[in-house]
């Protein structure tokens, strides 16, 4: 069933409006206070500073939409006695409250409860053990591969929060203009501005965590805050395009939302390896982000149905709604005619100048949790199709390109006796012009990297990172809860194949949350275990009993999409520090003979 895309277009500015309220709705615990816990409250309030200043106090408070949202919010055919507006301090102080009039308000709620539940699982807050010298402002963040290598510098936060503060009062004043204008050039700034927005916040929340308690204190607050934010952008994006539903209607408990994964993908990594020469190394690189980036640009801001979650060199993943039981990318479409296939396909292929194709795939099961990234962002093909376009290139005979092996090379190429394509030759011959204009320590030539014997070494190294992101069983190695909950994982297994219902299972009850041993849906262990693992990849493990599975989804760090993400990026930073060290230790050659010509003595 066709799910036209253009509703979320139309109503562009109110969607991203009301994104950029929830990236703000835990600035609260961007602060030095609620870090050292002198100040456990700041996680639901708007901190003072921002407050007692009239300008952003303003901002904070009033609706950024001037009232557009109400109009979006009808309908819905929502009560006319609920308020429909985006209010940031609204999104702030009450995203753990309940009985919510404000469905804006309701969706970023259980978004929040959604991102939390996905990092730290269905464990009561007494399974987890906090750290003895917090209220010493002495906290340890974990790596994503469970090292505690350094304590925070909370006096960093205290005065680097500030220059936060006033750079998110300049981006609201611009947004809160923006608002209801929905035009072409609205797109364009919309892009500019979240760039600027999401690449700021995620400078200065990944400095603190969200969780100071053991073992989740891997969890830094721009993990928390972007797994909310997609959450509550699929979420609103089905509102629109299916119809609001209260997630917290008790007399309808079919009303919750689920998601999907999107997964755009090609063979990145052999793209690559096919250049010839650093220059054509570096530009494929390049292009592969272009392209990416054009298929964010057209999900998160032409037509926001979902984020960004994962991204790597073979492909990008994002969060999307549901929206129908049975869901292709094909049934996604943009205007009469044109699917959102249609439309990232042509924006990737003109990136890569027709190289590649991109391959698409929808993850077949929704589900509330989401732990089958590993084996969605593992679908890539082997090898690259070209795009039938460049067949057009070759209305007459021609020598093939040795480089691109796809493009003839031009006749007016030969006779400048140029051995590759027009577009390769770009490729090769840019490095140099870049160079002129910004040397940064960088260098184009041999010469200036070579030892004194006039020889150089090309080094590749990599991390096989298969078994952490693949693997659904990997990430609950670093949970061992038995010194802090009295028993062990065996124990726990043998005592969810007795009786079925959870209230009867004194260790099981002793840890887990409250709701979850009395929801009709979750309160047997047939049904904790259709929520926890009949829609995860955990699911298809053949070497582990059912009871050893649920026993696994309850006792490892759930291998969320924000955790599996970090594995990714904490080795990409490993790398770009190196490189920078590397270039601290040796540097290239930089003094040079400068020839200069006196044209008067010609």
């Amino acid at each position: 069933m066709n799910k036209d895309l253009t509703v979320l277009a139309e109503n562009r500015d109110v969607l991203l409006t009301a994104e950029i309220a929830c990236w703000l709705h835990m600035i609260g615990k961007y602060h030095e206070d609620f870090i050292s816990g002198k100040n456990r409250k700041l996680d639901a309030m708007v901190p003072s500073e921002i407050i007692v200043n009239p300008m952003m106090s303003k901002l904070f408070v009033k609706d950024l939409t001037d009232g557009l949202s109400e109009k979006v919010a009808d309908k819905w055919a929502i009560d006319t006695s609920f308020v429909k507006k985006i209010i940031i301090r609204e999104f702030v102080e009450t995203h753990k409250k309940s009985n919510l009039k404000n469905p804006y308000l309701s969706l970023n709620r259980d978004a929040h409860g959604r991102s939390s539940g996905t990092e730290k699982g269905i464990l009561d807050d007494s399974a987890y053990e906090d750290q003895k010298n917090r209220a010493n402002g002495i906290i340890y963040p974990s790596t994503a591969f469970g090292f505690e290598n350094s304590y925070m510098d909370i006096d960093e936060i205290a005065s680097e929060r500030h220059i936060l503060y006033n750079f998110i009062q300049q981006k609201l004043d611009v947004i809160r203009k923006l608002a209801g204008q929905n035009c072409a050039e609205n797109l364009r700034m919309w892009n500019v501005l979240r760039q600027e927005l999401i690449s700021t916040l995620q400078r200065h929340f990944s400095r603190t965590i969200g969780d100071t308690r053991r073992p989740i204190n891997d969890v830094t607050l721009w993990d928390q805050t972007i797994s909310s934010v997609a959450f509550f952008k699929a979420e609103l994006a089905e509102a629109l395009l299916n119809g609001y539903k209260d997630p917290f209607d008790k007399y309808n408990k079919y009303n919750r939302y689920t998601f999907r994964y999107l997964h755009v993908t090609f063979d990145g990594e052999s793209y690559v390896a096919k250049g010839t020469g650093i220059g054509d190394i570096i530009t494929r690189r390049k292009l592969i982000d272009e392209a990416f980036d054009s298929a964010k640009s057209l999900i998160e801001v032409e037509y926001p149905l979902g984020l960004e979650i994962y991204r790597d060199t073979n492909g990008i993943t994002f969060l999307i709604p549901e929206l129908s039981e049975i869901l292709a990318i094909d049934d996604l479409v943009v205007k009469k005619g044109v699917s959102l296939k249609q439309t990232i396909s042509e924006e990737i292929t003109t990136s890569t100048n027709w190289e590649i194709t991109p391959f698409f795939h929808i993850s077949e099961r929704p589900s509330r949790n989401l732990y089958n990234l590993g084996s969605m962002v593992s679908k890539k093909p082997d090898g690259n199709i070209p795009c039938l376009k460049l067949q057009e290139l070759w209305a007459e005979k021609a020598e093939l390109c040795p480089s691109c092996n796809i493009r003839p090379i031009d006749i007016n190429s030969g006779k400048r006796r140029i051995k590759f394509c027009e577009e390769c030759y770009k490729r090769i011959t840019g490095r140099g012009k870049q160079w002129v204009e910004n040397r940064n320590n960088q260098t184009v030539w041999i010469d200036e990297i070579a030892d004194s014997t006039g020889k150089i070494a090309l080094l590749s190294f990599g991390f096989s990172l298969d078994d952490w992101i693949n693997n659904a069983d990997n990430l609950s190695t670093f949970r061992n809860l038995k010194k802090t909950v009295g028993f062990s994982f065996k124990e726990l297994t043998e005592e969810l194949s007795t009786l079925n219902e959870l209230c009867s299972k004194p260790h099981l009850k002793s840890i887990a949350k409250k709701h979850v041993l009395i929801d009709p849906k979750t309160k047997t262990v047939d049904g904790l275990y259709d929520f926890m693992v009949g829609s995860e990849d955990l699911e298809d493990n053949k070497a582990l009993t059912k009871d050893e599975k649920l026993a696994l989804a309850i006792w490892r760090k759930p291998p969320s999409f924000a955790r599996v993400r970090r594995v990714w990026e904490t080795t990409r930073k490993f790398w770009d520090e190196a490189l920078e060290e590397i270039k601290g230790v040796i540097n290239p050659i930089t003094e040079r003979l400068v020839l200069r010509v006196r044209t008067n003595n010609l």
